[in-house]
């Protein structure tokens, strides 16, 4: 008795090591496929990031065509719906599987142009999403222009969950910045022969192609009928930013040419010249 007391104790205390085995094994097994969903559920919140940021361009209520998809997903209604990324009662399309969470103290209902769909280059975008098989992901997704506004920089940190494993996924590019392109249009000058008044009235219609860099300057050099330089960085002032004038008056009758620069709020400005302004007859 006391030797099969002994086998049943040697017995039972192999079957318990092997049992502790099996169950860490079990565990691991169980662990490494919840670990694998959660990894695809962290994939699954980039790929959704990325269709948004690639694909969805709508139509802004001014006509600007949004300049990058991700920050059309920020497209709220603060008073209807403070909570959703993409606002139904603005015609966006209201995506119930995204459940935004933006910071209203930091972004007011109408949020920072770095946010505006048609500028995005500075902007973060946060959203939580439920799976069908009781997963989730969230994903915290930022653009930003880099150091001297040449580069833009996207990070995308999207973490997946399922049961008890999290996986994250981190993804980082870098894009070059468009050069932005300063347009001066119906520029004149009245008159350009003065004989009479010795007053010049100038004007000019002047743009960025990157809307969130405004024009900061522009200024006017003339010239008399020699080529001498008589006047030079005559500064046209604005009240909407893109109407520019100013009447610059001379001691002397005779033609003048009119020259305009115009300088943008980008780091380090863009410049665009026109030389010799049509003659046109100003109201």
């Amino acid at each position: 008795m006391v030797i099969a007391f002994f086998v049943m104790v040697v017995i039972l205390a192999v079957v318990l090591s092997i049992s502790t085995l099996l169950y860490k094994q079990v565990n691991f097994i169980r662990n490494m496929g919840d670990s694998v969903a959660a990894f695809y559920a962290a994939d699954s919140g980039v790929e959704k990031f990325l269709y948004y940021d690639k694909h969805v361009f709508p139509v802004m209520p001014e006509g600007q065509v949004a300049a990058r998809g991700m920050c059309t997903m920020y497209l709220y209604d603060p008073t209807t719906n403070p909570d959703a990324c993409l606002s139904s009662s603005e015609g966006w399309g209201l995506d119930t599987s995204l459940y935004c969470e933006p910071d209203l103290n930091f972004y007011p209902p109408l949020p920072p142009d770095g946010c505006d769909p048609s500028v995005c280059n500075n902007c973060e975008i946060v959203f939580d999403t439920d799976l069908s098989n009781g997963g989730s992901y969230h994903v915290d997704a930022t653009v930003r222009l880099s150091e001297g506004n040449k580069f833009f920089e996207l990070e995308i940190k999207s973490k997946g969950v399922f049961n008890n494993a999290s996986r994250q996924v981190n993804i980082t590019s870098q894009k070059v910045a468009p050069d932005a392109v300063i347009k001066i249009e119906n520029a004149c000058a009245d008159p350009k022969s003065v004989q009479q008044d010795l007053e010049v009235k100038i004007k000019a219609d002047v743009s960025s192609s990157l809307p969130d860099y405004s024009i900061s300057a522009v200024v006017a050099t003339i010239q008399n009928s020699l080529g001498e330089i008589v006047a030079d960085a005559v500064p046209l002032s604005s009240s909407d930013g893109l109407y520019w004038e100013t009447t610059w008056s001379t001691g002397e009758l005779g033609t003048y040419y009119v020259s305009l620069t115009a300088e943008d709020s980008f780091d380090p400005p863009n410049f665009e010249t026109q030389e010799d302004i049509q003659p046109c007859d100003i109201q």
